[in-house]
């Protein structure tokens, strides 16, 4: 696995940093990878790494805190401090600001062949659904896992596949988001939405304490087969080449 920080410039003068992992071939499609509040930790790292070595380039950008230092992580036992970090530097609306440039760099690279699409994972996974029903990004298709909320008012800006995974015990979620994605995405066919019951936040990430091996592995297996239906022919060749 090749792996090196990117440098993002974003409006202005201002540079972000990202952590890009290449798949054996060098190249493929582009996924980017929105993390948690928790910025671009170990965890972040390994799930960048483990899609990429299913064929996809994946850029997870430091979005969250580079505005107050570079690589700033905190300790998932830290979660309100992370919270308040994140709106000393000007909350969710100043990171959806800056998600933009990382989606740019990410379709500027080189390596990138094919779809590119958005991998969320957390707050990660609110801001990219929200920044494509939005308009700032324009995926081919996303996937979301354990999003405390969803931007549902405006889920007829969906044009394109989307897979999304909900814990039952999720203590941060809005009440029944579950069902209230199923009902505002029941007529899109190339919609996936898959229930965990009795698993927590935060299950498919190794370092999280709600974590669950058996329920991450199903979970990532099904966003592994729903990333290689939506991926065009022409890009699962272009792997193999």
């Amino acid at each position: 696995m090749t792996t090196r920080t990117l440098t993002i410039k974003t409006d202005g003068d201002k540079t972000l940093t990202g952590y890009l992992s290449l798949p054996p071939s060098g190249r493929g499609p582009g996924l980017l990878l929105l993390q948690e509040v928790y910025g671009t930790n170990a965890d972040i790292k390994g799930l960048a790494d483990l899609y990429a070595s299913r064929g996809y380039v994946v850029l997870a950008p430091d979005v969250f805190f580079w505005r107050r230092a570079s690589d700033t992580v905190f300790a998932y036992a830290d979660r309100a401090i992370a919270v308040q970090a994140l709106a000393d530097i000007g909350g969710g609306d100043q990171v959806a600001d800056d998600i933009p440039s990382a989606w740019s760099a990410l379709k500027d690279l080189p390596e990138v062949e094919g779809p590119i699409g958005i991998l969320g994972f957390g707050f990660g996974a609110i801001l990219g659904f929200a920044g494509t029903v939005g308009g700032a990004l324009d995926p081919d298709f996303g996937v979301a896992y354990f999003p405390a909320r969803l931007a549902l008012d405006r889920a007829d800006g969906v044009s394109q596949p989307w897979i999304f995974h909900f814990p039952e015990n999720d203590a941060v979620a809005e009440e029944r988001l579950f069902a209230k994605t199923v009902n505002a995405l029941k007529d899109r066919e190339d919609a996936e939405i898959h229930f965990y019951p009795e698993i927590g936040h935060g299950f498919a990430i190794p370092g999280r304490p709600e974590f669950d091996g058996i329920e991450a592995v199903r979970a990532h297996n099904r966003s592994f087969a729903f990333l290689d239906r939506v991926a065009p022919v022409a890009a699962r060749e272009a792997l193999a080449a």
